[in-house]
């Protein structure tokens, strides 16, 4: 089993490599004769780790937070309010599915991935088979620490993956990845 601190490393490399070259991963090529070749490393064509559309000076930033935990809701909830974040909150990703649809502009959704109903690997594919919602950053943070997992949520669109337990300043962190909040 792959440990906390190794899949933070590996994705720390990942990003990394993704920043050096361009978003691509290098790697042999067959069509082009085993050459070492880049590889664009953007599930469904996004972007990755990064925000085009980032909100404007003042602007507010909406997040959905879903979570079968009321007590974890609220930890990440308190978090975002404090950086003056409008916080919107689902219990399993069927209801997020319906908030999304409701509420129009959704700027993040942080996910959990063990919740009845719809998981949120099940959201996370829902929502990237959508293009209304390309614009929608995902992250995933969860118990869920297998790097089987880790890698099968960023294929499928997570721009990011938190592991649970996690501090406020490893939220803070992927915010400032997105550039959704100040270093």
């Amino acid at each position: 089993m792959i440990r906390t601190w190794q899949a933070a490393w590996i994705l720390k490399l990942l990003r990394l490599q993704l920043g050096s070259n361009n978003g691509r991963i290098l790697t042999r090529c067959t069509e082009n004769g085993g050459k070492i070749c880049g590889k664009p490393f953007a599930p469904h064509g996004r972007k990755v780790n990064r925000r085009d559309d980032s909100p404007s000076e003042g602007a507010t930033v909406r997040a959905l937070i879903i979570d079968d935990s009321k007590a974890m809701r609220s930890i990440l909830g308190r978090m975002l309010r404090g950086l003056d974040f409008e916080v919107v909150e689902a219990a399993n990703g069927r209801e997020a599915l319906e908030r999304l649809q409701g509420l129009g502009k959704i700027d993040i959704a942080l996910v959990d991935w063990n919740m009845p109903e719809m998981n949120g690997f099940d959201f996370v594919r829902a929502v990237r088979a959508d293009h209304i919602y390309d614009g929608v950053l995902l992250m995933m943070v969860t118990t869920e620490t297998e790097m089987e997992n880790v890698v099968r949520a960023l294929a499928a669109g997570a721009n990011e993956y938190v592991m649970k337990p996690f501090t406020q300043e490893v939220i803070l962190e992927k915010l400032q990845i997105f550039g959704m909040a100040g270093s």
